[in-house]
This record gives structure tokens, sequence and C-alpha cells, in this order.
């Protein structure tokens, strides 16, 4: 049996191996002379004389395609040459493998195949050399669909490739729209300056704990009468307070406004803003964030 399995694949590598392509010279008007000599026999019905004529074309000429093809087919009909009609058949389709014939060379091509596997079966009496032989049909198929496959994730794969690209670009705009309205909401959220922290501290001091008033103002002195700086601190407040616009009982806030600048523009003083979001919890949030077009109230 191994003997068999043996001499069936030194034939088949005889068949993949042949090649008729010889290197004599081209002599294009001998050529065609016996071309039509061999024709003329074909249509006389005289096959033997044809196929040597056909013969004598492609020895002086391997590269008259039509001679090959010719010859192909008197192999296969007449002869049932089924070994040398495949090798011929692939010959002209390594000539021509686009030409009007090409299928019809591929199909006689495929019909040698199964007649030398149907010889070889009988043989060797191979009863599976047809099973085999669709198994060969069935893995070539496969392979196409493999290659179809993976042509097709290659695509995808560039597909997504460009996808992820154009998602990062996405996200550095992004991100950088978001680092740009946080630096805008930074400015709008700035806390007072020193002076306006200073203000805001001692007015707090002067409402919440009377008792630690006296740690945040200057040292007295001795040389001043207290009704003197009873009197200045008097007239001091009655001018900030006459400084101080009439206050609405609702105000609507504007773009750019903070709790700071509107207890500073209503009251006086930005210490007033704990009063502002007291009265308008339901508006303003905890960290004192405001919404523009929201009216809040003044208490």
């Amino acid at each position: 049996m191994l003997k068999k399995l043996m001499t069936l694949m030194a034939l088949t590598a005889t068949l993949s191996a042949c090649d008729f392509v010889q290197r004599a010279e081209q002599r294009a008007e001998q050529g065609d002379r016996l071309y039509r000599a061999a024709m003329d026999d074909y249509r006389a019905g005289r096959l033997d004389a044809a196929l040597k004529g056909f013969e004598k074309v492609v020895e002086k000429d391997p590269a008259n395609a039509s001679a090959r093809f010719q010859l192909a087919c008197l192999l296969q009909d007449s002869r049932r040459d089924f070994v040398g009609a495949y090798c011929a058949y692939r010959e002209y389709l390594l000539q021509q493998p686009s030409s009007d014939k090409a299928k019809l060379a591929k199909d006689r091509l495929v019909t040698c195949e199964r007649e030398v596997a149907k010889e070889l079966a009988e043989k060797y009496s191979l009863a599976k050399a047809g099973v085999l032989l669709e198994e060969a049909e069935a893995l070539r198929k496969s392979l196409k669909e493999a290659e179809a496959k993976a042509a097709a994730a290659e695509s995808a794969q560039a597909d997504s490739k460009r996808r992820i690209d154009e998602l990062e670009k996405e996200r550095g705009r992004l991100l950088a729209m978001v680092k740009g309205i946080g630096e805008d909401e930074g400015a709008k959220m700035r806390g007072p300056s020193v002076k306006e922290v200073r203000d805001l501290l001692d007015e707090d001091d002067d409402e919440e704990s009377p008792a630690s008033a006296p740690l945040l103002l200057p040292a007295r002195d001795s040389a001043v009468p207290d009704e003197a700086k009873a009197e200045a601190e008097k007239k001091k407040k009655e001018t900030e307070k006459s400084a101080v616009p009439a206050r609405p009982d609702e105000y609507e806030v504007q773009d750019g406004d903070t709790l700071y600048g509107i207890a500073k523009r209503f009251y006086g003083n930005i210490s007033a803003w704990k009063r502002i979001r007291d009265a308008n919890k339901a508006l303003i949030s905890t960290d004192g964030r405001l919404r523009t077009g929201d009216v809040i109230k003044l208490p």
C-alpha cells in the first residue's frame, strides 16, 4: 500500500512539474504555415495528422498559445491522454490567463484532473481516490475563503486604527476645550484679594465673634481721645453706606457675577456673601457658584 501511495505522489509531482516550453527560435512564417495546415487536417477529420501538426507548431514556436490549446483539446478528446492534455492546458493558461478561452481551459483542466484521479483509482484499486479529490477541492475552496477573510480582517483593522486616531484627536480637542473652560471658571470663582479677605475677616469678627474683635484691630493709641476715634469711625461708615447703591429685593445674575462681587456691590462689604447664600440655598450651590440668569433674593 505504501508503494502505491508513493507512486501516486510521484505521478502528482510529475503533473505539477510538466513544462512544454522549449528554447527553439520563433519562426513566425513557418509557424503560421504549419498552424494552417494542422487546422485543415482538423477540419477534414484527420485528427492524427492534426495532432502531429500542432505538436510541430508548438515545438517550433512555444509561444503559439492557439496551437497549444488545440493540441490540448485533441489530446483530451481524441487520444484521451489526460496527463498530456493537463500539461498543455496549464501552459496555455500561463501564456493567456485572461483570454476568451481561459475559462474553458480551466474547466477542461479540472476534468483532466478528475480523469487522472479516476485512472489512478482503477489502476491501483484506491477506492478513496475520489474522496481525496473531493477533499482537495474542499481544501482549495477553504483556502480561498480564508484568504478572503484575512483580507477583510486586514481592512477592518486598518479602519479601526484610523478610527482610534480620530478619537485620539477628538479627545485632545475636548481636553483642550475643558481646560479652557476650567480656566474661565477659575477666573470667575477666584477668591477676593488680600485686602478684601482682611475686610471680610474684620467684618466677620464684628458680626459673629465680638469678643475676638480687639485682636484684629490695631493697638489703641492713647494719645487720641476715644470720642474723636468714635466720631471718625462713624463718619467712615456713613461714607461707605452712602456709596452703596439702593439694594433691590431680587437680582438677576449676570455673566461674570460672583457672590463676593454682588455682596460688595449691594452691601458694601464682601462678608455679606454668606447672607445671600443662606437666603438662596435652593439656587446657590455649597461652593458658592452662581448660574447666569438665576434670580436671587437680596435679604
